[in-house]
């Protein structure tokens, strides 16, 4: 998965309120849905972005982990779990913000303005041979 990074405080060493940030904070994690248990989590500052502010976080199993889905290869890893039932949940804060509305809309109506369209994660299925052939190549 990858997409823009909206621009966040460095919590706790910069308060959630710090100007000129587009967002107060987001998370990515991993669930068991049924059970409600979270399997793996990243907070804002943890996830890595290149030069350019986009983000790459590949879900896999543990012994599907591409070897280049590390932090110095600028890539999140996330365990999708044992489970088959699982789900990847971004949360946002504040979610009254506008440009967290705007992404809303884009996702739940399919269509992203300019301005949105680089933050609406995009999403693509491949093997851990490929994305350590291509790494976030295969998005493209």
């Amino acid at each position: 998965m990858r997409a823009k990074a909206f621009t966040t405080p460095h919590t706790p060493h910069e308060p959630v309120y710090t100007p000129g940030k587009d967002i107060r904070g987001f998370t990515v994690a991993t669930y068991n849905f049924w059970a409600g248990a979270c399997n793996a989590a990243v907070v804002d500052h943890e996830v890595a972005r290149d030069r350019d502010g986009w983000f790459t976080i590949v879900v896999s199993t543990e012994e599907d982990r591409p070897r280049n889905a590390r932090p110095e290869h600028g890539v999140i890893w996330l365990d999708w779990g044992r489970y088959l039932d699982g789900q990847l949940t971004f949360r946002f804060l504040l979610r009254r913000d506008p440009m967290l509305v705007a992404l809303k809309e884009a996702v739940d109506g399919g269509v992203a303005s300019a301005e949105i369209a680089p933050y609406v994660p995009r999403a693509v299925h491949c093997s851990r041979e490929e994305f350590e052939a291509r790494g976030a190549g295969v998005l493209a």
